[in-house]
């Protein structure tokens, strides 16, 4: 894990989170939660990736690249969703 690919994930995170908000606004956390949201789900997207690549047979470059930032935008994208779900079902319950 390099110092690149924790970027990667954290920006394709963030993105995901934030486009994710932007598109369902029943679950949109404003800016900031989106981001937070994203980040997390990115690392946590982009960590799996790596585990799992682990089994692949000499990658190339390109092939880790597509794969960490997919992964960590969906990661960012599961994560919005279910942050914005769980605060529209604590907002109905007050």
């Amino acid at each position: 894990m390099t110092f690149f690919c924790v970027l990667l994930w954290f920006l394709a995170g963030a993105a995901g989170g934030n486009l994710t908000g932007v598109t369902f606004r029943n679950i949109d956390a404003g800016a900031v939660g989106n981001s937070v949201a994203g980040l997390l789900g990115g690392v946590i997207g982009g960590k799996a990736i790596q585990h799992l690549a682990a089994n692949i047979v000499e990658p190339s470059d390109i092939q880790l690249f597509l794969a960490n930032f997919s992964a960590a935008a969906l990661g960012g994208i599961v994560v919005t969703i279910v942050s914005g779900a769980l605060k529209n079902v604590m907002a109905t319950r007050r």
